[in-house]
């Protein structure tokens, strides 16, 4: 997805539909429609009979606007001719078509998006080195970590759903016959009451869900992935699509709550987003050694970055330089 992700985006096509878009959602959107053509991964049409009907469709819908607004057509139908207007507009008008509902594979994050019909949507994000609480209307408290951003409607209807990008840890508020549903970009996570932290960055090879209380369910789309108990983790592999269960305590998981900060074998591009997280910085290395170095140790949020750093050059036996707004790993 060019400059907007999925999961805003099935919020926005949503609003959109419901005519309920503000400026900067307005603004959002229209950035997508500009980047459109440009992105090859996104699944339109279910087959070729089915893109006839709608371009027909939403040509019966050009043509009742001319007619109401007495416009040239040759003017309309040539902008409408461009493939990406065609597309983005299938787009709109599916979300609003029976047709489709019933005979498509829907997205689960979408189908369950639509049943809240009456939603807006909230956005908090946690700066990096930061720590945010978020309450929710119906009791739940969400701990958001620096670097992450939580979705949610300022009403729920009878599923409790909210998106994350980047990590939290979520104490849900027990209601009986009402799930609480967290969305990521590749896994879903479904309770009704319990407490776990989920571990979801964009940018990041695996999504990790660690329970530290009651039992949780986690799901990719519509299928049933693991049913996971406390101090028990999922670590789900984007690249192959890898699930690996185990056991894992929830303290460990969500130790940076405390603002202590534990590393157990990662790799240099982990180390990178972790510095990146919890002190803002840009941690760069182009020495192949250095970058197969596992880092195992710990340090608090609130540790001066040059005693963190001496720590890890002592652990890849390197040294470390600013350059701008970045720090380097290199050995001489």
């Amino acid at each position: 997805m060019t400059q907007i992700n999925q999961l805003r985006l099935w919020e926005l096509l949503y609003l959109e539909a419901k005519e309920e878009l503000g400026p900067v959602e307005r603004a959002d959107l229209a950035i997508w429609y500009a980047h459109f053509d440009q992105v090859g991964n996104s699944a339109v049409f279910l087959d070729s009979s089915s893109e006839e009907a709608v371009k027909n469709a939403l040509l019966a819908k050009i043509m009742a606007g001319i007619a109401r607004q007495k416009v040239n057509p040759r003017h309309l139908l040539w902008r409408y001719s461009k493939p990406k207007y065609w597309i983005a507009a299938v787009f709109l008008l599916t979300l609003g078509c029976l047709f489709f509902l019933k005979h498509r594979e829907v997205n689960f994050y979408f189908s369950q998006l639509t049943q809240q019909p009456s939603s807006r949507w909230q956005v908090y994000t946690c700066a990096p080195g930061k720590l945010m609480k978020v309450a929710l209307m119906d009791g739940s408290i969400v701990w958001l970590r620096g670097g992450s951003t939580l979705h949610y409607p300022s009403a729920f209807d009878d599923k409790r759903i909210v998106s994350l990008e980047g990590e939290a840890f979520f104490e849900i508020a027990k209601q009986e016959g009402k799930p609480f549903i967290v969305h990521t970009d590749y896994l879903s996570t479904r309770v009704l009451g319990t407490s776990f932290n989920v571990q979801a960055y964009p940018t990041a090879e695996q999504v990790e869900i660690t329970v530290a209380t009651g039992k949780v369910e986690v799901l990719k789309d519509t299928k049933a992935l693991a049913k996971l108990l406390p101090n028990r983790s999922l670590r789900y592999s984007k690249s192959n699509q890898q699930v690996l269960l185990q056991d894992k305590p929830a303290e460990q998981a969500s130790a940076w709550r405390k603002g202590i900060i534990r590393l157990a074998g990662v790799s240099f591009d982990e180390l990178a987003l972790q510095l990146h997280r919890t002190h803002g910085i840009t941690l760069i290395c182009e020495d192949a050694e250095i970058r197969k170095v596992s880092f195992s140790t710990q340090y608090r949020q609130t540790d001066d970055l040059q005693d963190i750093l001496a720590m890890l050059t002592r652990i890849a036996n390197c040294q470390a330089k600013k350059e701008n707004d970045k720090i380097r790993f290199y050995r001489e």
